[in-house]
């Protein structure tokens, strides 16, 4: 099983949801948002601590990569966040010090995988934007070094009508239960996502990760089950019939 846990600014529900997880035997996947630097949004939980923002950071970084059994992926968020004397290499360094056969990938931001925002990162991505019709270029020179970057997919599991995202999909990355104040979220047809993480996977993309999570009440509604039973199908369906496709 693998469990994402979310992440507040201060990082506590993070830690504890992931010593849980690990106490049941669950493999942790850790993501982290970085915050702090003068990009971040007013908060008053950060204005008042007395700690140097980037000595939290690190602290939390270390406590999660050390106190929890071997992480297999962190996924790091928001470096643009982050205080100005943090830099990637020293977070990057951080967490693959202590797990060296984890992935540590620093979230590049929604972009088609031709531009390269934070290293090192052992993955680019560009959240729900794929890869060039062209296809992924994995080789990057950096500082007279190839190395090899494979392009990771995330789309969204939910959408709102009201919605205004990036490439007018109507899409969220959070599931909004009803009875709320805030419009609730509707599960992205399964079909359409599924014709989507194909075409992502045509173009190159190696890894596919979709957000996707409980609502509220800390469950998943019957509709998000239903919806990600028939996506599991799909792509089951589509995996199956490249296998039984003779190579030309």
């Amino acid at each position: 099983m693998h469990i994402i846990p979310l992440t507040t600014a201060d990082g506590v529900f993070q830690l504890h949801f992931a010593a849980a997880g690990c106490a049941k035997g669950n493999q942790v996947h850790g993501p982290i948002s970085l915050w702090g630097g003068p990009k971040y949004p007013k908060d008053k939980r950060v204005e008042k601590r007395a700690d140097s923002p980037r000595a939290v950071i690190l602290y939390q970084l270390r406590e999660l990569a050390t106190r929890y059994g071997e992480i297999p992926y962190f996924w790091v968020d928001m470096m643009n966040w982050a205080p100005s004397d943090l830099k990637p290499q020293e977070v990057y360094d951080l967490l693959k010090n202590v797990n060296p056969n984890g992935v540590v990938m620093l979230n590049q931001h929604i972009q088609d995988g031709r531009t390269l925002h934070y290293f090192p990162t052992d993955i680019l991505n560009g959240e729900v934007a794929m890869p060039p019709a062209v296809g992924h270029q994995a080789i990057r020179n950096v500082d007279g070094t190839d190395y090899h970057l494979p392009f990771e997919y995330e789309p969204c599991s939910q959408w709102r009508p009201k919605q205004k995202s990036p490439g007018n999909k109507n899409y969220v990355w959070f599931t909004y239960g009803a009875g709320k104040g805030f419009e609730a979220s509707q599960p992205y047809p399964a079909a359409a996502l599924a014709a989507e993480i194909t075409e992502a996977r045509r173009r190159g993309a190696s890894n596919i990760l979709l957000s996707c999570a409980p609502d509220h009440t800390g469950r998943f509604r019957q509709e998000d089950v239903r919806q990600l039973t028939e996506l599991g199908r799909l792509l089951s369906s589509t995996n199956n019939a490249k296998a039984k496709t003779p190579a030309p």
